[in-house]
C-alpha cells in the first residue's frame, strides 16, 4: 500500500545523547498511534522504512449498510448520516471503521453493541 511520504530528521536529545525520531503529528493521528505505542521499522531496502504498530488489529465483525440514495439532496443527507454516526461514535479507528462502495457505506464495528446502537440510529435510513 502506498501513500503520504513523510521525511523527518532524526534529533539528539543534549542531555542523554539518544537518538530521537520525531512522528509528525498528522501520521500519529492517521495512524491511531498514541505516545507509549509499540512500533515495528520494516526496511524497505531502497533507504526508506516503513513503520506499523505491532498491537493486535482490531476486529470489526459487525456491519451496518447503509443504502445511497437518488435525490436531489442526496450529498446533505449522507453528511448528515456521517455526521450522526460520527457523533455519537467518534472519529473512526476506534470503535469502528468505514468502506464506501458504489451503491451503499459499509460502516464495521469492533462490538456488537455498537453496531445495534448504529443500526437503531439510522434505522430510518437503512
Amino acid at each position: 500500500m502506498h501513500g503520504k511520504v513523510w521525511t523527518v530528521e532524526i534529533e539528539e536529545d543534549p542531555e542523554t545523547g539518544e537518538l530521537i525520531l520525531p512522528i509528525p503529528k498528522e501520521l500519529l493521528f492517521l495512524q491511531g498511534w498514541q505516545d507509549g505505542d509499540e512500533l515495528k521499522f520494516i526496511d524497505n531496502q531502497d533507504g526508506s522504512w516503513t513503520m506499523t504498530d505491532v498491537k493486535e488489529p482490531k476486529k470489526f465483525d459487525y456491519e451496518v449498510k447503509v443504502k445511497y440514495h437518488d435525490e436531489v439532496n442526496d450529498s446533505v443527507y449522507w453528511n448528515e448520516t456521517c455526521a450522526m454516526v460520527v457523533e455519537t461514535f467518534g472519529l473512526p479507528g476506534d470503535r469502528y471503521m468505514y468502506r464506501p462502495r458504489a451503491d451503499y457505506m459499509v460502516f464495521e464495528f469492533e462490538s456488537k453493541h455498537d453496531a445495534l446502537l448504529c443500526q437503531l440510529l439510522l434505522s430510518d435510513r437503512l
